[in-house]
């Protein structure tokens, strides 16, 4: 379940299913838009695949006081894989006492790497 403390608050909203996207599947007016933005094209991963929640920092705070990485389980399992190592990338951080959070530095690199490389490995494109 998707669950976290908001401002003191439980919340559990529902997450939107993650699903796979073959660029080439666009029409061509898309797919230069895409390569206009300096996107690469090809078969990959769209959508939220999960979270991680810290028990005392961050906007959103984990349930249990532990670090909680919860994987969106709406997806097919290559999904859910490459949200694990999306997420384990922000806990590898957080317990080297770095910044882990979207937007601080060296952060999105490091994540959408790991998310990357698994996902080459289950065989998308990128």
């Amino acid at each position: 379940n998707n669950e976290y403390i908001l401002d003191g608050v439980k919340q559990t909203p529902e997450w939107d299913t993650p699903y796979e996207l073959d660029d080439y599947d666009l029409d061509m007016t898309a797919q230069l838009m895409l390569k206009e933005m300096g996107q690469p094209l090809g078969k990959h991963v769209l959508g939220n695949t999960g979270q991680t929640l810290y028990p005392n920092s961050g906007l959103r705070r984990s349930t249990n006081g532990n670090i909680q990485v919860i994987i969106n389980g709406k997806g097919n399992i290559n999904i859910q894989t490459v949200g694990i190592a999306h997420e384990f990338g922000h806990v590898i951080l957080h317990l080297r006492g770095l910044p882990s959070g979207h937007g601080q530095p060296g952060v999105d690199p490091f994540v959408y790497g790991k998310a990357t490389l698994m996902s080459k490995r289950l065989g998308y494109d990128y």
